[in-house]
């Protein structure tokens, strides 16, 4: 059984540093400029992913069109999972080779295909290979998706235009789950379009897109209470749904700033909207599988925050005690994880975006997920504080002066869960300062838990 201080060595910024070094740069006229952790994911006892974001640079020699002088950048994702358990590694690993035989790790001049260390169970690749997200490849190719473009070029915002130039960014990699793309299109030879893509695993991708037609149609008929955007399609060979970017600045953590109090009104008419339409929801969303899942959590909080996992125990006993004496809820067409950055503001205009978590559940899934991301873990002082809760009781007003017979007698219970996920989270991700955090919000979940229902 390989241990988390070794995997936590095996992966840390000093190993990928050496790594970088010597199996990237070396022999070649790029150097390493920075390098720092983007992403943690730790699931004792069995798995545990990380990402690291390198940027590369190599000062040009005034050949090949460059001004001497200058500097050219290049930014790669490196990306690494470790199994503690050896029969987990045993299958990982005959999984990669199976799926890639002997084809190289050479992220400079073909493809980053994954590096095996035995010794210390853990694989490392470079996006935009990924074991499970096995389309992304030919998702960021190009000369591929300039020619899928033109293909569908009378979908986008500049009709009959000449599809030009293609340029595609990763904005978010979440090793072997689902990764977005931004796809800057040259339109006319003067204009720029932009478009999101993602790729998921599995073949979600699909359904999504057909709840998204649904809720632009929806958003159509709102008035302005509802915005969303526009979806593109969905292409099963990539694993790809497409959609038009939104223009605009996503709604930051700051709470004390005027738009996240706006955020909070927009999120209410625009749930009230979801909430009195007939969608058809792709799945159902359980409370008590968020509960089951709080549960097999329980022995990872016993390994690495010891304090707070009593915290989490009477919590949930709890939870359960008071969801066995509230009466279940209306269920409708639910975001499934509607927080304020899942709103990107415009001109005063705010729009509510992924919805990769859409589905049916109790009225007060979404109105506890946005209220229990109101509150800051780790908040700069007593401002941040109170700025949540007036967010927040100005969002539960506006909820119910629009939805004034919704039924949300489980909303205390629903809020506590979410922030008890919110804790979860925290402990995954590992960063500075979480065992704080997760401590805080378990302790707030509690207080709201024996709150009253609004």
């Amino acid at each position: 059984m390989t241990t988390l201080g070794i995997v936590e060595q095996a992966t840390g910024i000093e190993a990928v540093t050496a790594l970088v070094e010597q199996r990237i740069v070396a022999g070649s006229d790029w150097e390493l400029a920075s390098i720092r952790r983007s992403f943690v994911r730790l699931e004792p006892p069995r798995f545990y992913w990380v990402v690291y974001r390198v940027r590369l640079q190599r000062h040009a020699a005034g050949n090949g069109g460059a001004v001497e002088g200058s500097t050219e950048q290049r930014v790669l994702h490196l990306a690494g999972r470790a199994c503690f358990d050896p029969g987990d590694w045993r299958d990982f690993r005959q999984r990669l080779v199976a799926t890639y035989g002997e084809a190289r790790f050479d992220p400079l001049g073909d493809l980053g295909y994954p590096i095996l260390f035995d010794q210390t169970q853990y694989a490392l690749w470079c996006f935009p290979v990924d074991p499970t997200l096995t389309t992304l490849p030919a998702a960021i190719d190009v000369v591929a998706m300039r020619r899928l473009l033109r293909r569908q070029r009378s979908q986008l915002p500049v009709e009959g235009a000449r599809i030009g130039g293609v340029a595609i960014e990763p904005v978010r990699y979440l090793p072997e789950m689902s990764a977005t793309l931004r796809y800057r299109v040259e339109v006319g030879g003067s204009q720029q379009v932009d478009l999101f893509g993602s790729v998921r695993r599995g073949d979600a991708g699909a359904e999504m897109d057909r709840v998204m037609r649904g809720l632009w149609e929806l958003s159509q008929r709102s008035d302005g209470a509802l915005r969303v955007p526009r979806p593109l399609g969905y292409h099963p060979d990539l694993r790809l749904r497409l959609e038009e970017a939104v223009s605009g600045d996503t709604v930051s953590g700051d709470r004390t700033a005027p738009e996240f109090a706006a955020a909070a009104l927009a999120a209410a008419d625009a749930l009230a909207v979801i909430h009195d339409s007939d969608l058809d929801a792709p799945s159902e969303l359980l409370l008590e599988a968020e509960l089951v899942r709080l549960d097999s959590v329980l022995d990872q909080f016993a390994l690495t925050h010891p304090s707070a996992h009593p915290l989490l125990r009477q919590l949930l006993s709890h939870i359960r005690s008071q969801l066995g004496r509230t009466p279940e809820e209306e269920w409708v067409p639910t975001h499934g994880d509607c927080k304020y950055d899942q709103f990107v503001e415009h001109d005063g205009a705010f729009y509510l975006v992924d919805f990769e978590d859409a589905g049916a559940a109790e009225t007060s899934w979404d109105l506890g997920k946005f209220c229990a991301h109101a509150v800051p873990s780790m908040p700069a002082g007593w401002e941040d504080t109170a700025a949540a809760d007036d967010a927040r009781r100005a969002f539960l007003e506006r909820y119910r002066e629009l939805r004034p017979h919704a039924t949300l007698q489980r909303f205390p219970v629903y809020e506590a869960t979410h922030l008890a996920s919110r804790a979860m989270v925290a402990m995954w991700s590992q960063l500075r300062g979480w065992r704080d955090a997760a401590e805080v919000l378990l302790v707030v979940a509690m207080e709201r838990l024996r709150s009253q229902a609004p």
